[in-house]
């Protein structure tokens, strides 16, 4: 089986694509200048890169451990 297409992969590139979909939301909805000036935001926004920053890390962890378990197993 793939190192790109396995389980542990997928979850990782739709935690990456959740968080997407949080900073999609965030500019689209819930950001907005109140009558005093204030600025409103909501969780969205540090949501979206907490999750993009963990499923590419993950991500970027399984390719790794993949890459070195498929030279592992080629030179045995």
């Amino acid at each position: 089986m793939s190192i790109l297409f396995n389980r542990k992969m997928g979850f990782s590139f739709l935690i990456a694509v959740t968080g997407l979909l949080f900073l999609f939301i965030e500019s689209t909805y819930y950001q907005y200048v109140d009558a005093q000036g204030q600025l409103h935001e909501s969780w969205f926004m540090p949501l979206g890169f907490l999750f993009i920053f963990i499923g590419l890390l993950a991500m970027g962890i399984f390719i790794i451990v993949g890459t070195f378990k498929a030279i592992r197993q080629s030179l045995a």
